[in-house]
């Protein structure tokens, strides 16, 4: 099985989101007579971003080799291709295995991504495994879900899970299983902090790995799950 597609889009989210964006990106993106008159995204298609008062596509020039171009929100997202992952430093590289299976606990199993991802690319990498970003709906797996990160991953501060409120802002729902968050919570002090700019839901080292809102483009572990 190929390995899977990293994205990042935390960097290139400040170049496209208003107008006066650098010449290199006008550049490199190619006019249309057609696209339409703009003054910010909120005038343009989600797939589109307002580049020179203009709806343009943000992809052409964005992404380095062994990458394509997507969008989200207006926001171009870079994506290795299968076989690579994402280094900060030096782009797409040939991927490392990934950790290994972790025993089951009840009806489910874990893996923890060995590399960082936004909780776009962490949801996709999982995906394309057959699986999904974790849903935690009980203490039981909550207290599985430490215990694998205290053995193979304890140094490691942040891990996505599929939680998030994008749908309704408040409204927290697991990805995964499409269930709204229920009588069971295990949020950290002053979370969760209800914004628009932090509608994903982490795991965080800080207390106990307790659950924490953040902005869904940050690069974090993320661990996933499937049902057996």
């Amino acid at each position: 099985q190929n390995m899977e597609r990293w994205m990042w889009a935390g960097l290139l989210a400040s170049v496209v989101c208003v107008l006066g964006q650098s010449d290199k990106l006008s550049t490199n993106v190619n006019s249309s007579s057609e696209s339409s008159m703009c003054d910010s995204n909120q005038n343009c298609e989600e797939q589109e971003a307002c580049i020179d008062m203009r709806c343009q596509d943000p992809c052409p020039g964005v992404c380095p080799g062994n990458a394509t171009c997507g969008t989200h929100n207006h926001v171009p997202y870079c994506t290795c291709e299968p076989g690579y992952s994402f280094n900060n430093i030096t782009g797409c590289q040939v991927t490392v295995a990934l950790r290994g299976w972790h025993q089951p606990y009840q009806a489910k199993r874990y893996t923890i991504l060995k590399e960082t991802a936004n909780w776009y690319g962490a949801w996709e990498i999982c995906r394309r495994m057959g699986m999904t970003l974790v849903s935690i709906h009980s203490p039981g797996e909550q207290n599985e879900i430490n215990s694998i990160i205290l053995k193979e991953a304890p140094e490691r501060m942040f891990f996505w899970t599929s939680g998030w409120d994008l749908a309704s802002i408040g409204t927290y729902v697991w990805a995964g299983t499409g269930r709204e968050f229920g009588s069971f919570d295990y949020w950290d002090y002053g979370e969760p902090e209800v914004s628009y700019d932090y509608g994903c839901v982490a795991l965080s080292d800080s207390n106990e790995y307790r659950w924490i809102t953040g902005n869904c483009y940050n690069e974090y572990f993320s661990i996933s799950e499937i049902r057996r």
